[in-house]
């Protein structure tokens, strides 16, 4: 059982099926502070674990035979890994989707005991895309009250950080939705014109566990266009863009976003698209 009782970024409980009384249960994971864990695949031999720490994924298997226990590796420093279709329970091989900004994505096979893996499906960019012509990491920007903000960043490597170039700040920052970090095909054309793109994740978003929402919603909504304006004014004193050259898009809940921020900071953005605001 993967229940948030007691347990606001959820803990891994197993209880009987013969037993219905919750306390009874023994703890398999238990609550782990910054830690939430979003999916479980048990298998005969083997429990998968996905969790996010600092808001990226993670993935740990766990040998049932000795205990024992690897994580999976990745890589890039921000992308998003997701478990695909697994029907078998005896099994040692599992399919894992990944993407990231910079990289389209591609379904692989893992072995869980060599840990060697077999690319089994990649997404084509038909007019061609080399991911090592990018860069994706994480950078942070500083709220109004001091909290700290993830900011996910992608360019060229060849970008100059002098302020001569464009840049495109995305967010959201509502229900505990965090933005994926998956591959945009539409972005390449930003990429491309030498734009740094940039997502601002927000509280209201979950990229950091339960109180990542519940600070960014109802009377902490404030906090959620604090952070976007903290990132754009990041973007700007780090060199990636001026307030001439800032575009900013948010759709839905992320256009209630960027009318909020336009009407508090109409001087720092240049261009805004708020897709369907409510």
């Amino acid at each position: 059982i993967r229940t948030n009782e007691g347990a606001p970024d959820f803990r891994l409980l197993e209880l009987p099926c013969s037993e219905p009384d919750l306390s009874k249960a023994s703890v398999i994971e238990p609550a782990r502070s910054g830690i939430r864990l979003t999916e479980v695949l048990p298998l005969k031999q083997h429990r998968i674990l996905f969790e996010t720490r600092a808001g990226l994924d993670y993935v740990r298997i766990q040998d049932l035979r000795d205990g024992s226990e690897h994580e999976l590796e990745v890589p890039d420093a921000v992308f998003d890994l997701h478990s695909a279709i697994n029907e078998e329970f005896e099994t040692n091989s599992i399919q894992f989707t990944y993407s990231s900004p910079i990289r389209p994505s591609l379904t692989f096979q893992y072995n869980l005991d060599s840990r060697a893996r077999e690319t089994l499906r990649t997404s084509r960019v038909p007019s061609g895309h080399n991911p090592d012509d990018y860069s994706v990491y994480r950078v942070h920007a500083e709220s109004r009250d001091g909290t700290s903000i993830p900011v996910t960043i992608i360019h060229r490597k060849d970008l100059p950080r002098d302020g001569s170039r464009p840049a495109y700040l995305y967010g959201y920052g509502a229900y505990g939705s965090p933005v994926g970090t998956d591959f945009t095909t539409s972005w390449l054309t930003w990429l491309e014109r030498g734009f740094t793109v940039a997502i601002a994740h927000v509280r209201g978003g979950g990229l950091l566990g339960e109180h990542w929402y519940q600070k960014g919603k109802l009377l902490h909504k404030q906090n959620s266009f604090a952070d976007f304006i903290a990132s754009a004014e990041m973007l700007i004193k780090d060199g990636y863009t001026t307030h001439k050259q800032l575009a900013i898009e948010g759709g839905s809940a992320g256009g209630l976003l960027i009318g909020a921020v336009l009407n508090q900071r109409p001087d720092l953005f240049q261009v805004a698209v708020a897709s369907v605001p409510f």
